[in-house]
């Protein structure tokens, strides 16, 4: 049975409004969301629900559908700071009718919880997991595992933490009060206790996310909001490939995927020494891709020259793309053609040798990578292998600094 729908709407003065419908659409469907025509409007369906954009004489009309008030509220700060990223001269004194009200002015982000850092752990040289405590954390349970954290000044003993706008956008703490949102995934949630654990990338202190880690002690706050992202759709045969970034994620999907689906993984991480412990499903083979030039582990592998990345040099997360639901069997031919092995990295070339099940099977491709490697990757399965976007997820949460 479906549920209710709860709705809410607004409208955005802009300079063009038919250009700023286009260029916001153009955004989503490059970011593998299903973008489609309804008239003259462009309908977006992303995991949270529904975006509605409607040209009128000055101004966008923006219409939103999801399931919840929470859902609507996340929506409302993404579509609104698309509007204020991509829409020069926007007005964005806008207001919302309908549902989400509770993030009226001066409330608290949808799901906001404040927690407190628990025990600390070291995973090997590169990553370290922090249980961070809380009240009522049921909303983050289910199949969205990633969450926003709210990362405050270092030391600060109490924190001021992001409000709701009207327009939807959060106000931001500035100054000596300001805080730093970053993207994680949840490795694993115990609501009856109050906890969940958080696995970080740590390379010193050159990074809100790191510097937080690393310095991390019983006791110390940090905010949470969300969750964000969607279910893992449904099907027979996966390929996960990811840098540190992503190997938490896919280390909960090995966790609670059924025994009868098969599958590879493949990890890059910065040598043989920062291999960690990863749940073993039977029916996955599993890979590793070292950025230090040693030679692979178990992967499929296609020489080529060495110019590694350093995830050391990462500056701040790049954002993910969101997909959609479904889990279809790939239509088409499947050519998997050799990757050109001059213009990609180990890691590259690894994934792109694994071949992709042209029969029956129902297939999905998730991939987490430095942004150069999301950018081969994303050519590779809609291009080469022809997946469509319900078939593949590929991300990227950092850049390498040029060199």
């Amino acid at each position: 049975m479906t549920s209710k729908l709860v709705r809410a709407h607004t409208q955005v003065t802009v300079p063009d409004p038919a250009a700023a419908c286009d260029v916001l659409a153009t955004f989503y469907r490059d970011n593998d969301c299903s973008v489609s025509m309804d008239g003259k409007d462009h309908v977006i369906s992303i995991s949270l629900g529904t975006v509605r954009l409607g040209a009128r004489d000055t101004a966008i009309s923006i219409d939103i559908a999801a399931a919840t008030d929470a859902a609507i509220s996340q929506l409302k700060t993404g579509v609104i700071t698309m509007v204020d990223q991509r829409v020069p001269g926007a007005n964005l004194d806008c207001r919302w009718h309908g549902a989400g009200q509770n993030s009226e002015k001066g409330s608290k982000l949808p799901n906001f919880r404040e927690l407190t850092v628990g025990h600390v752990q070291d995973l090997g040289p590169n990553m370290r997991r922090l249980r961070l405590h809380g009240d009522d954390l049921n909303p983050y349970l289910g199949g969205a595992i990633h969450v926003r954290l709210i990362i405050p000044p270092q030391g600060a003993s109490t924190p001021k933490w992001p409000t709701m706008g009207e327009n939807g956008l959060p106000v931001w703490p500035q100054g000596e009060d300001k805080v730093e949102p970053r993207v994680y995934t949840i490795r694993q949630i115990n609501a009856d206790e109050g906890w969940m654990e958080i696995d970080f990338v740590v390379h010193g202190d050159n990074g809100p996310g790191s510097r937080f880690a690393n310095n991390a002690t019983p006791g110390q706050f940090v905010g949470v909001t969300g969750p964000i992202g969607s279910d893992l759709p449904q099907a027979d045969w996966y390929l996960f490939a990811a840098d540190e970034t992503g190997l938490p994620a896919v280390c909960r999907y090995l966790e609670e995927l059924p025994a009868d689906k098969t599958g590879h993984v493949i990890f890059e991480v910065s040598s043989p020494k920062a291999k960690m412990t990863v749940p073993h499903h039977p029916g996955f083979d599993l890979g590793w891709v070292y950025r230090d030039g040693s030679a692979p582990d178990g992967a499929h592998h296609t020489p080529v020259p060495d110019h590694h990345n350093s995830i050391a040099g990462a500056v701040g997360p790049m954002g993910a793309r969101v997909g959609t639901q479904a889990g279809l069997t790939r239509t088409g031919p499947n050519p998997n053609p050799e990757p050109n092995a001059a213009d990609m990295s180990p890691f590259a070339a690894s994934i792109c040798a694994i071949p992709v099940p042209a029969d029956d099977q129902r297939v999905y491709c998730w991939t987490a990578t430095e942004q150069k490697i999301y950018r081969q990757l994303h050519s590779h399965f809609r291009k080469d292998v022809k997946l469509g976007r319900d078939q593949c997820l590929v991300m990227t949460f950092w850049r390498a600094e040029a060199h």
